[in-house]
């Protein structure tokens, strides 16, 4: 069997003298993660969004719901369709016309 890789350890580059991250990681002092002070606040964010959901002006919800709509129609074209050179003219210009009005819906 071969011997388990060795864990718990930086890298060699990372272990030179000198080295910042090295120099970082020796000097905290650790902390467990339930400690520590969240990174990410997933209930103000969660309050942010709905509260941009709230005040978003309609035109603007339509744009963003038209370029997700078209992205959607683009990928599952390019993944109904076979490789290129087998493509379908018809699927080719539904792809090519689809790019199009995503780039339209982009500005």
């Amino acid at each position: 069997p071969a011997a388990a890789p060795v864990r718990g350890r930086l890298s060699e580059r990372m272990r030179q003298p000198g080295n910042m991250w090295a120099e970082c990681w020796a000097s905290v002092i650790p902390i467990p993660a339930h400690k520590q002070k969240k990174l990410f606040d997933h209930v103000r964010e969660a309050e942010r969004t709905l509260h941009d959901l709230e005040n978003i002006p309609p035109a603007e919800l339509v744009h963003q719901l038209l370029q997700c709509s078209l992205m959607a129609a683009f990928h599952t074209l390019v993944a109904a369709a076979p490789a290129p050179p087998l493509r379908s003219e018809a699927v080719a210009a539904a792809v090519s016309k689809v790019r199009n009005l995503i780039w339209c819906a982009e500005d």
